[in-house]
């Protein structure tokens, strides 16, 4: 066995020995791998077993030629191979679709859209204007009078945004990877990534931002190619940012390609890009009557971690831990491990067998200029609904990071790569499908967001506002005496 392929096997038992010890430490302080606190012990059994397999499939030699039919399917017949990923998507939307939306700001959504749809109150767009006008088209063409229709809606959103997905990722691969084998275990690697439960039925925006984000890319590769004129990449950026203002992020990837374009053909092609935007922008502004506190999600406190202890009532309120305290550490590994271990460990090994000439690839600047601005962001931020709840806000950016190491792994002398490649896209997997299981059920979902509610990782404000989300829970299924026990 090669080292590296020894080296993927060392990380995926490690991986998944985290994983089953999660089960004697404070689920709290282990939100990222704790799933078998809240789940029968036959299936940390059926875990292991399905660990212990995939290293089985990828020691032997033979596995490889077994996937070289669907390679082929990739490469040959297209429109084939992307309905069966459809059909494949849709029937794990729904066995692992979201009952209980406790995550991220749902029943803040949901109090909004039943609102607006009966005229009690406006629809407020706050930081995703063009996510939140989505959802208000999709769920207006239906009869959204219950509760439960209403999850029927952002059911039936979601996937009509994971389809657009996948196709948009089917041309990002094609687009920066030659080999068919490589191209087909790309496709599956970006496709087994936790943030395909945004396309559940999650009860979010961040769905949007997914899709949209994937396009941007696509669209930026395929200006770098030479397809598209400059100026689509620049409308394509605004139309994300405009789905999420987090997204502005990602402008230096977008300046970047704009010197590339500038080296290559001057200014011509830039000015129109430019010029393009200036007027989208103050067309928009001038069309909705903009009003800044419309179009914000304001909040009195600071965005950013302190490094000290605040005194500030209001911050401390708000803040959790400084940002160089301990639980800070714990809840940006916790993320880690939940979101990306298998791509960082890509990345780590591409990096040591890569060249020097590897990061003057244009590709690798873009992402990284893409990424960079990002998750330094999310190394300083203070979550408004705690780190574990406000999992959704940066996951739709780790397809960047996906995307990233697997370009560097691929591009790098590493021996075995395909089979290296196998096992960490069915190990991500698997914990993907863990994590999915175990926020797809009423009685585990439930469990697990009470095993949230640790005030070292929660601020007093964060922890009211769980406290108060899974009360409103309680009210919608008619359910009044559990809200009495959990305000007491």
């Amino acid at each position: 066995m090669e080292r590296e392929l020894r080296s993927a096997v060392y990380m995926v038992t490690g991986l998944a020995f985290v994983h089953v010890m999660a089960i004697l430490l404070p689920p709290g302080l282990t939100w990222g791998f704790h799933e078998f606190h809240f789940l029968p012990v036959g299936f940390l059994f059926l875990y292991l077993f399905l660990i212990g397999l995939a290293i089985m499939l990828t020691i032997r030699r033979s596995t490889i030629h077994v996937l070289t039919p669907a390679a082929e399917l990739m490469e040959r017949r297209p429109v084939a191979f992307l309905l069966v990923t459809v059909f494949l998507l849709t029937c794990c939307a729904i066995l692992f679709r979201v009952r209980v939306p406790l995550l991220g700001d749902s029943f803040y959504i949901i109090k909004n859209y039943f609102e607006a749809f009966r005229g009690i109150a406006p629809l407020y767009p706050r930081n995703e204007p063009l996510a939140t006008y989505f959802f208000s088209i999709v769920l207006g063409w239906q009869d959204i009078s219950t509760y439960q229709k209403f999850l029927d809606g952002f059911l039936i959103a979601d996937l009509l945004l994971g389809m657009g997905f996948i196709l948009n990722v089917f041309g990002i691969i094609r687009l920066t990877v030659t080999d068919p084998m490589n191209r087909f275990l790309g496709f599956v690697f970006l496709l087994a990534f936790p943030y395909v439960q945004l396309f559940f039925g999650y009860v979010e925006v961040y769905a949007v931002v997914l899709f949209a984000l994937s396009l941007y890319l696509l669209i930026l590769l395929l200006c770098f190619r030479g397809k598209l004129p400059f100026f689509v990449p620049a409308i394509t950026f605004l139309f994300l940012v405009l789905v999420h203002y987090l997204s502005l992020l990602l402008l230096p990837s977008l300046v970047y390609l704009a010197i590339i374009e500038y080296q290559r053909k001057g200014m011509r092609p830039i000015v129109p890009g430019v010029v393009a935007v200036i007027l989208i922008t103050v067309g928009l502004l001038v069309g909705i009557n903009f009003e800044y506190e419309r179009f914000s999600s304001w909040v009195p406190h600071s965005h950013i971690l302190s490094l000290a202890e605040p005194t500030d009532p209001v911050e401390v309120y708000s803040q959790p831990y400084t940002l160089l305290s301990m639980y800070h550490f714990i809840d940006l590994a916790n993320y880690l491990i939940l979101m990306a271990p298998g791509a960082i460990f890509l990345l780590v090994v591409g990096i040591r067998a890569g060249t020097t000439a590897l990061w003057k690839d244009d590709i690798v600047r873009i992402l990284l200029l893409a990424g960079l601005p990002v998750f330094a962001f999310w190394g300083v931020v203070k979550y408004d609904l705690g780190a574990a709840r406000d999992w959704d806000v940066f996951a739709s950016f780790v397809l960047i990071v996906g995307l990233l190491s697997f370009l560097i792994f691929v591009t790098s002398a590493v021996k075995q790569s395909h089979r290296i490649i196998l096992l960490i896209s069915m190990v991500t997997l698997i914990n993907s499908m863990v994590y999915w299981y175990v926020n797809s059920g009423t009685d585990p979902t439930i469990a697990r967001y009470k095993s949230l509610l640790d005030r070292r990782v929660m601020s007093q404000g964060n922890y009211y506002g769980a406290i108060l989300q899974l009360s409103l829970y309680y009210h919608q299924v008619k359910d009044y005496s559990e809200p009495v026990a959990l305000w007491n």
